[in-house]
C-alpha cells in the first residue's frame, strides 16, 4: 500500500470517527433502541458502501476470517439482499416515531 494512500487516510479517519461515535452513542444511550438479541435492522436492511469503504471492509474480512467464514458471510449477505424487499414491505412504518 503506498504511503498516505486513500485507504491509509480512510483508516486514520475511521479511528477518529470511532472516538467521536463512541462519545455520541454514550450521550444518546437512552434514545438508542439497539440491544443484545435485536438485529432486525442489521440483518434485514441494505447499507450501500463506497468503493473505499468496500476495500476497507474487504481487508478486514481477509485479515480476520477464514475462507470458510468469508463464504458463509457471503451466503448470508446474499440472503439478506433477497429478503430486504420483503422486510421493507412488511415494515413500512419502522422508522416512524
Amino acid at each position: 500500500m503506498p504511503a498516505n494512500s486513500a485507504l491509509e487516510k480512510y483508516i486514520a479517519y475511521t479511528e477518529i470517527l470511532k472516538e467521536k461515535l463512541d462519545s455520541y452513542f454514550k450521550d444518546q444511550e437512552e434514545f438508542l433502541k439497539c440491544k443484545a438479541g435485536c438485529d432486525i435492522c442489521c440483518t434485514n436492511s441494505y447499507y450501500p458502501v463506497s468503493q473505499l469503504e468496500y476495500e476497507y471492509i474487504r481487508i478486514g474480512l481477509n485479515q480476520n476470517f477464514t475462507d470458510e467464514e468469508r463464504e458463509e458471510l457471503n451466503k448470508t449477505a446474499i440472503k439478506i439482499i433477497k429478503n430486504r424487499r420483503i422486510f421493507a414491505k412488511t415494515n413500512p412504518n419502522l422508522l416512524e416515531y
